[in-house]
Parts: structure tokens; C-alpha cells; sequence
């Protein structure tokens, strides 16, 4: 980082250069940092896909979903192959409320790298917002055996059987979940909405604090 901005200093207007300094703040937890990095990028390079999707990505980390669209859809008009970019872009679609749109993105990324267990749980969670139960509930089978420690895949599973109507096998596919590492506040939350459904309301508490 400190060669990067010592070359910076001497050649203010590399974009390259920001770029790399970007990532470094941004793999630093450093968003804002990274943020103006991406931007100042873009100024000098603006069909950038590289600057574009981590522009795309701090944004997304910050929860500005709507406005990390903009770079995204300019990365993937850029680049719509880029099972990244698809991915990145069909969640801040989803966060937004446009399900169907994400789904056909995250359908995009699974058909690319259909070994890629997290884009199988994308795509489950979005068809189970559409209502496509039956659907999601084979792109969650697909996820968990794909990877089965992983907390994204059994949450999206948990999240269908829910809403089937399996309250019993979801609470206990959340608890799996949940005691894996990093699992999202959504999972959180949808664990303790079966909980609360299962009349385990104690317990549901527990998983809001």
C-alpha cells in the first residue's frame, strides 16, 4: 500500500494505480478510502469493469444497494459475462426489491459456473422472494451439496422449507446455520421468525440480540 502511494504521488493521474490502492483499502475494511479511490479511478477510466465492479462492491458493503447498481449495470453492460458482476449486481437487485431480475442474473451465473455453491443459494433465495418454491428448493438442495458448511446455502434452504410450511426441519436447518462461521443478519432474522412461529419465543429473542 505505501508503494502504491509513493508511485501515486509521482503520477497522480494512474489509474491503475488507484485501483490497486482501492483493493488494498477495501480488503483493509477501509470503504470509504476505497470508495474515492474507485471513483477517481472511473474519472480517468471510465469503462473500467475492474473500477466499476469494486466501485459496485464497497457501495454494496456500505448497504447503498440502489446505488451500487449504477457502476454494476455499467460493469455488466461492460462485461455480462462476468459471473461476479452478475452475482454482485442480482444482490443489490434483490436488496432493492427487483427479485425477477436477480434471479435471471443469478440464473446467468449458475449456468457459467454451475460448480459455484453460493450462486446456487442466490438463486434459490430469489426464486423463494418470486414464490417459485419448487424451484428453490432444488437450487438449495443443489447449494448444500455443493457446499455444506456453508451458512448462505443452508439459510436459503431453511428460508424454502419455511416457507413450505416445515417449520420444524427449517428451525432446525437455521440452527445448523448458525453455528457456522460469518452467518448474515438475515439468517438471524429468519431463524428467529421460525423460531417465533414454532412458539420457541424465548428462544427466538435470543437470536435479535
Amino acid at each position: 500500500q505505501r508503494m502504491i502511494t509513493s508511485a501515486l504521488k509521482i503520477k497522480p493521474n494512474d489509474a491503475a494505480a488507484l485501483s490497486n490502492l482501492g483493493t488494498a483499502h477495501l480488503r483493509n475494511g477501509q470503504l470509504e478510502a476505497a470508495r474515492d479511490c474507485f471513483q477517481r479511478a472511473l474519472k480517468l477510466q471510465p469503462n473500467s469493469v475492474n473500477a466499476l465492479s469494486n466501485l459496485g462492491t464497497v457501495l454494496h458493503q456500505m448497504g447503498r444497494f440502489r446505488d451500487a447498481t449504477t457502476p454494476l449495470r455499467r460493469a455488466y453492460a461492460a462485461d455480462p459475462k462476468s459471473v461476479t458482476v452478475c452475482n454482485l449486481l442480482g444482490a443489490c437487485l434483490l436488496k432493492t426489491g427487483d427479485a425477477q431480475a436477480a434471479a435471471a442474473l443469478f440464473d446467468a451465473a449458475t449456468q457459467a459456473e454451475p460448480g459455484d455453491g453460493d450462486g446456487w443459494a442466490n438463486l434459490s433465495v430469489a426464486l423463494n422472494e418470486m414464490g417459485e418454491q419448487a424451484r428453490a428448493l432444488e437450487c438449495a438442495n443443489k447449494a448444500v451439496a455443493l457446499r455444506p458448511r456453508s451458512a448462505a446455502a443452508l439459510a436459503a434452504l431453511a428460508a424454502v422449507l419455511f416457507e413450505q410450511g416445515k417449520v420444524e426441519t427449517a428451525i432446525e436447518t437455521y440452527r445448523e446455520a448458525v453455528a457456522l462461521p460469518d452467518p448474515s443478519a438475515q439468517t438471524y432474522c429468519g431463524f428467529a421468525n421460525a423460531l417465533w412461529t414454532g412458539g420457541l419465543n424465548d428462544d427466538a429473542a435470543d437470536q435479535l440480540r
